[in-house]
């Protein structure tokens, strides 16, 4: 039973420690709301968002479960016509492996829907852009 601060916490932990292979990040990265001036070189961004949610028992306050569902979206960026489609995958797997088919302890938090997303050059074609949206649910007592 967790708090949405304790599952986004979790998210970002898991994330920093598998995203980081020995001393080195895969790529720069940076969080929801932190400031970040992209490199001419691939990047990536993680953002938590939480979704609908049901109150799942009846019960006094502090007793009460409440299903909580929620977004965990890796946004990966790279210059384009650099590496082609073999550098876009090499962070798009990666981020498919940090989630999919993962339970997160002690939150309990699991990821149930994991899909890679391909979507082209936005931003006037300064970059070329694929997104891993991992659907994940946990409870809540309140």
């Amino acid at each position: 039973m967790s708090t949405i601060q304790d599952v986004r916490k979790a998210i970002y932990e898991r994330f920093t420690a598998e995203w980081v292979v020995g001393l080195n990040p895969r790529t720069p990265y940076y969080f929801d709301d932190e400031i970040f001036d992209p490199p001419n070189a691939p990047w990536a961004k993680l953002i938590v968002r939480t979704s609908n949610g049901f109150q799942d028992t009846l019960g006094r306050a502090k007793n009460r479960k409440f299903a909580r569902t929620g977004q965990a979206i890796v946004l990966l960026r790279k210059p384009p016509l650099v590496g082609g489609a073999k550098a876009m995958d090499a962070l798009v797997m990666p981020a498919l492996d940090l989630f999919q088919g993962r339970r997160l302890l002690p939150t309990n938090a699991w990821f149930k829907d994991v899909v890679p997303n391909d979507i082209g050059k936005p931003d006037k074609g300064r970059w070329y852009e694929a997104t891993v949206i991992a659907d994940f649910e946990f409870t809540e007592i309140i």
